[in-house]
């Protein structure tokens, strides 16, 4: 089941795309009609589908939304599965001026009128925050110029300012030793992985996420396992190298050979005649070569 259905009039389109994105980019799961439902489709059944295979709705709300006739039922079937509002089953994302009626009028929503894009994208992301505890303490409310008072202040017992130093740069993995890295549930998964020894482990996200990242600290468990650990870039790979199956499976075969420090000739155990996938250069170091080593 995914997290959430965004329910918006189309005169909110941009609205509605741009939640989505900033949700599935901070890793929740989202369906959209803009992107989820296609041609050939049948559009009540895709909105029952979205209405029940969701956890939560969000309701982008304006008059467009609240005079339209189609969006009544969506909101309302959320409403209709948490009329308490015990579980936030419906939580609207207010984005341009209006005053939300009947039984909408007591949810509390999320007011995005007027904000720039960074306060914006924190009211969305905070909508799902157990509480909305500020991050830097209140003002006294108290006369006018006097201090804060907080005597025997509690120390931090974390990392301090001082010794983390300058902030590294945006772009690319994080180091492995850098205390600015956060594990999520992301993580734990693919550790899981890799201790099953899975064959295939897709890791799959928005640009600037963490899978670089994932990646390193994956590989780096894994070294320690005492594996072989062969790393592929095809980004690094040019056209010359998809000329031909033959050229392809060469370069990947002399990638391998480096990383495991074989020292093997290709161009002699290449064998044109048994096709690429079984008579390869790559086939030959798997099962003759690298009898020897263990834990490939």
């Amino acid at each position: 089941m995914k997290d959430f259905f965004i329910s918006y009039n189309r005169a909110d389109k941009e609205w509605a795309e741009w939640i989505a994105w900033v949700l599935e980019e901070d890793g929740y799961t989202v369906v959209i009609q803009a992107w989820d439902f296609r041609p050939g489709g049948n559009f009540v059944l895709d909105m029952q589908r979205a209405a029940a295979e969701t956890e939560k709705t969000i309701a982008v709300l304006s008059d467009n939304y609240l005079d339209a006739e189609y969006t009544q039922p969506e909101w309302a079937a959320a409403f209709a599965r948490d009329p308490q509002g015990k579980e936030r089953t419906l939580i609207p994302y207010r984005v341009k001026e209006c005053i939300p009626m009947g039984l909408l009028k007591p949810i509390g929503y999320v007011d995005l009128v007027n904000l720039s894009e960074l306060p914006a994208r924190k009211a969305v992301l905070g909508a799902f925050d157990k509480r909305a505890k500020p991050a830097d303490a209140p003002a006294f409310p108290g006369a006018k110029g006097a201090s804060r008072i907080a005597p025997n202040r509690v120390q931090y017992p974390g990392i301090s300012a001082d010794s983390i130093g300058e902030l590294e740069p945006e772009g690319g993995a994080i180091p492995l030793d850098s205390p600015f890295y956060v594990q999520r549930h992301t993580d734990e998964e693919f550790n899981t992985a890799l201790t099953r020894g899975d064959s295939i482990v897709l890791v799959k996200g928005a640009r600037q996420v963490g899978k670089t990242s994932l990646l390193a600290r994956g590989l780096q468990r894994t070294r320690e396992t005492g594996a072989e650990v062969i790393l592929t870039d095809f980004q690094k790979l040019n056209t010359t190298d998809f000329e031909s199956i033959e050229i392809f499976f060469l370069t990947l075969a002399e990638w391998i050979a480096e990383q495991l420090n074989l020292h093997v000739f290709l161009d002699k155990i290449w064998n044109p005649r048994h096709g690429p996938n079984m008579g390869s250069a790559i086939h030959v170091m798997l099962f003759r070569d690298c009898s020897g080593k263990e834990n490939i």
